[in-house]
């Protein structure tokens, strides 16, 4: 009997995420498909390549057909074969690479990044960030999908504060 395992690949891009198979299967299966429902957006099925790592866009996923940011939020992903009832896997990843991406900005904004030596408030707003961010995805694996909307949501509102207030020089 295969067993079917797939990874969620952080490729650091707010415009792509990508999928690891890493199944062991019996023989070589026929009709592999991937199933990815992104947040806010219908389910698009994909031909999918036996043990390897595929990078998806808007384009692929039919969100734009542009290489627009990919939404944060919970992705839904099935990776199966024929026959499909038998022959599959279901897992959610909570993606935050967007709003990562905007914390980025504001880091380099900070004088944490300018001066050597960062203000005790930059310091305690970007740890803040930080741990908002690690605590939505950590309830978001133990399938605490509201409390990682929170979370999300509230290091979302923090950075954009950050970003909106006049940050003195050195």
């Amino acid at each position: 009997m295969s067993t079917l395992k797939i990874l969620n690949i952080e490729t650091n891009d707010p415009k792509t995420f990508g999928i690891l198979d890493t199944s062991e299967y019996d023989s070589t299966p026929s009709v592999l498909s991937i199933e990815i429902t992104p947040p806010g957006f219908t389910r698009v099925t994909l031909p999918y390549e036996q043990s390897s790592l595929t990078i998806f866009n808007a384009p692929t996923l039919q969100i734009d057909c542009t290489e627009a940011d990919l939404p944060d939020g919970i992705y839904k992903v099935k990776l199966s074969f024929n026959p499909a009832y038998e022959n599959y896997i279901e897992e959610y990843f909570y993606r935050t690479m967007k709003l990562e991406s905007i914390v980025d900005e504001a880091f380099l904004k900070s004088n944490l990044s300018r001066c050597g030596k960062p203000s005790r408030e930059d310091r305690m707003a970007f740890d803040d960030i930080y741990l908002f961010i690690r605590g939505a995805k950590a309830a978001a694996n133990k399938c605490d999908y509201t409390l990682a909307e929170e979370l999300y949501q509230k290091a979302s509102k923090l950075v954009h504060n950050y970003l909106k207030t006049n940050h003195k020089g050195c």
